[in-house]
């Protein structure tokens, strides 16, 4: 079974993180993508000869939206050359390279953003936590998340959640529980706040308490994925099996295109030799 601290490490990139920790240009996430509001519409992707920076952006965000990641940072170096004025190319070309695993072009790209005058603003300090986040830097992570707040005007819910869950990473529980809880006021049905309390029940050992949060929390959001993911695992440390199959196989319905899929197809077939050890793939020799 996975570890408790594989699996916070899985829930606190959400999506990622974690939400799988995936980033989009128009999706909620916990990446902070730049929009592309102030620009033409969305091109074919074509030859780029002729094509402005803004449009090279504008083709890069949709291939970040398809998760077309290397596609994405071709087109985001290419608006670069055009114009290397521009903070949200460098922050949508951060966020490609975090999704692809190669941080430290992603930090690069972020101090690039630093250095042309992104050094007071929320959003690149916000995507520089999750990318130390990412690469399990959590301390630098905590770090940055503060200093985008610091540079805020106001509380922002994203970064309160992102905070929750690294300092449950940290094991500092009692901060994460009220860091969660300034994030609810927020955000009340904001599902990303009840699975970090689920979790940090988890965390402080409190099983019975955590299933329920998690019921709540999908009966709340049933098109939630990451919370059936990760509920998944609270049922198998419970030898529920079968549900934890159940909830795996709904994440799959959900994602079925997430880059967890082979994973849990993996930890399908062993939950199912708990209920049935004659499913087992091993025969006997």
């Amino acid at each position: 079974m996975m570890s408790r601290l594989s699996l916070l490490r899985v829930t606190a990139v959400l999506a990622l993180l974690i939400g799988g920790m995936g980033a989009s240009a128009c999706s909620t996430s916990s990446l902070s993508s730049a929009d592309d509001s102030d620009g033409p519409e969305a091109v074919a992707d074509e030859p780029d000869e002729g094509l402005s920076a803004q449009e090279l952006f504008i083709k890069g965000n949709e291939h970040l939206d398809r998760e077309e990641w290397e596609r994405a940072i071709t087109f985001y170096e290419r608006a670069l050359e055009r114009d290397d004025t521009k903070l949200k190319i460098y922050l949508n070309k951060a966020i490609a390279h975090s999704s692809n695993r190669d941080f430290e072009p992603a930090l690069g790209a972020l101090e690039q953003a630093l250095n042309r005058g992104g050094d007071q603003n929320p959003r690149v300090y916000y995507n520089l936590g999750n990318v130390y986040q990412n690469r399990g830097l959590y301390k630098q992570a905590l770090k940055a998340y503060r200093t985008s707040l610091a540079y805020r005007d106001d509380l922002d819910a994203d970064t309160l959640i992102n905070i929750g869950s690294t300092l449950t990473i940290l094991g500092r529980y009692e901060d994460a529980q009220e860091t969660y809880r300034r994030a609810e006021q927020m955000a009340p049905d904001d599902p990303r706040v009840k699975h970090g309390f689920a979790i940090l029940l988890y965390m402080q050992d409190e099983d019975q308490k955590s299933l329920d949060a998690f019921e709540q929390l999908l009966s709340m959001a049933p098109d939630y994925a990451n919370g059936y993911y990760d509920h998944a695992f609270v049922l198998a440390r419970q030898s529920e099996y079968q549900k934890a199959i159940d909830n795996l196989q709904r994440f799959l319905e959900l994602k079925p295109e997430s880059d967890r899929a082979d994973k849990v197809e993996s930890l399908i077939r062993g939950y199912r030799e708990e209920v049935d050890p004659s499913e087992s793939s091993f025969s006997p020799q």
